[in-house]
Order: C-alpha cells, then sequence, then structure tokens
C-alpha cells in the first residue's frame, strides 16, 4: 500500500548528510530520501533547510513554461458535427482548434476538445464566457446553432498547483538550464517531473514518466 496523505501542502523540506524532512502545516516526515515531483513553477516557491544552490534557483527561475486552457464539450447533433469538423478541424476562433474525442464511442451525441495555448489561451473569462465562445464557433462551422449538452474548463495557467501547462524551454535551455533543475543533491534530494526531462518537445505525460524512471535510477545508485 501506499501511504497519500491529501490537503497537507509541503511547506519545508530539509535535506542534511544524515536524512531528509518534509514539513506540512499538520505533521513533519523524515526518510532517508526525498523526491521533489511538484511542477516547475512551484518549486523555486518550496522552503528546503538549507537554501538550494543558486544555480539550481537561478535555473528553474529561467526556464519558460507554456499556457493553455483545455475545453471539453457534449453536443447533441453528433452527425452535423462530425461532417463539418471529421476528426478535427484548426479554426480562427475559440479554441483554435477542435478535435472529436467520442470517435469509438456510439450513440447521438458527440464531445469534442479543444487546446487554447498561448495567445490564444482566453484570460479574465469565466468558464462559462469562454464555453460560450466554443459554442459560437462550433455553430458557425456547422452552419446552425447547437445545443451544448455539458462543458468543462481546465485552465493549467491559473491552476495554483501548477501554473503552467509543460515546460517549454528556448534557446540552449535544454541542454544547460534542465540538467541544473534535474540534477540531484547530496544523494538526498531528488527532482522529477515533466519540467526535469530533457526530451525534445514538450515533457507532457511521458516526459513526466521518464523523469521517474530517471529518478528511480538515481535513488536505487544510492541506496
Amino acid at each position: 500500500k501506499v501511504d497519500v496523505r491529501l490537503n497537507q501542502p509541503v511547506r519545508v523540506v530539509g535535506w542534511s548528510a544524515t536524512g531528509v524532512t518534509v514539513e506540512t502545516d499538520h505533521e513533519t516526515f523524515g526518510s532517508e530520501r526525498v523526491v521533489v515531483t511538484v511542477p516547475g513553477p512551484l518549486v523555486s516557491e518550496l522552503g528546503f533547510a538549507p537554501v538550494l544552490p543558486s544555480e539550481k534557483v537561478t535555473a528553474l527561475l529561467q526556464l519558460r513554461y507554456g499556457n493553455a486552457t483545455r475545453l471539453v464539450v457534449q453536443y447533441s447533433e453528433r452527425a452535423l458535427i462530425k461532417q463539418a469538423i471529421g476528426s478535427g478541424c484548426f479554426t480562427d476562433r475559440m479554441p483554435g482548434f477542435v478535435m472529436e474525442q467520442s470517435v469509438h464511442q456510439g450513440g447521438d451525441k458527440i464531445v469534442v476538445s479543444g487546446l487554447a495555448a498561448g495567445d490564444a489561451e482566453p484570460s479574465g473569462l469565466m468558464d462559462e464566457e469562454i464555453l460560450d465562445q466554443v459554442d459560437a464557433t462550433m455553430s458557425s462551422v456547422v452552419g446552425r446553432p447547437i445545443k451544448r449538452l455539458f462543458g468543462s474548463v481546465k485552465s493549467w495557467t491559473h491552476d495554483p498547483w501548477s501554473r503552467a501547462v509543460v515546460r517549454a524551454p528556448i534557446g540552449d535551455q535544454r541542454d544547460k538550464v534542465l540538467p541544473l533543475i534535474a540534477a540531484p543533491l547530496s544523494g538526498r534530494l531528488f527532482f522529477a517531473g515533466e519540467h526535469t526531462d530533457n526530451r525534445v518537445g514538450p515533457g507532457g505525460m511521458e516526459g513526466a514518466i521518464k523523469s521517474g524512471y530517471r529518478v528511480a535510477r538515481e535513488v536505487m545508485s544510492e541506496a
């Protein structure tokens, strides 16, 4: 069994030659080693005792990240929308690109999703306003008003526990910044997450998983 503690944000990670401690508002945990897996934008906001080396802090602050909002909408006019967008299409309106997500599901309803990223990400709008814009786009694509049955909006940019969608290194950051972010400290403190993976392109889920494999090897080498 894995002991998972919910609603206990970590405040301070202590590390020394003899072990580590992880402090929350309610408890303090001790161990031989710790793996820090919080999203990149949040690492520099964690407390570390002693503080992280200046080169790692600088690298964390320098790394660029992408911004995006995911939209998932269900409509009743499956045949009309399928005929209009096929498996997906680009548009110059919100959300920019839409893709069918119910292609392997039966029924007369359709689920489409979109990813409004970069400059196309909506800011200052409520979720319902964003969905209204998606409805307007889909109605324009189909050629007549359509009925939304369900809609969901997820902004990783505005989520306080992520602050970004994926890392987006620029220039030589992949070669010079990412290794500093991923480097373990004193055989006690290890760093994983998609923002630590050095693959070309966005880290995403694959980058996060690969970083877990990397850290597992690092921890085992210290055991």
